[in-house]
């Protein structure tokens, strides 16, 4: 396994874990249930709320959120894109 798809996994489920309890409360579940990446990434872009912003985030703001880069989020999107073809 290269080191950029153990980034890309490692990063991925640590964002499930940090961030899906908005995704959780939104679906009225558990905790600490989750939905995987996927879903958490479509919930946030169409629902999510940052810093007094609601109703989705743009790429910038789901990054910072996330802690993340906008670069690294612009790969997980890419990579969860090809796991749908």
């Amino acid at each position: 396994m290269s080191y950029e798809t153990l980034l890309i996994d490692s990063t991925r489920k640590w964002i499930v874990a940090r961030y899906s309890e908005d995704y959780n409360e939104y679906q009225k579940l558990p905790k600490v249930a989750t939905g995987g990446f996927g879903e958490l990434l479509c919930y946030e872009m169409h629902h999510g709320h940052h810093n007094g912003h609601e109703g989705g985030l743009t790429f910038m703001w789901l990054a910072t959120k996330w802690n993340i880069s906008v670069t690294m989020l612009g790969i997980l999107i890419a990579d969860h894109c090809k796991k749908l073809e």
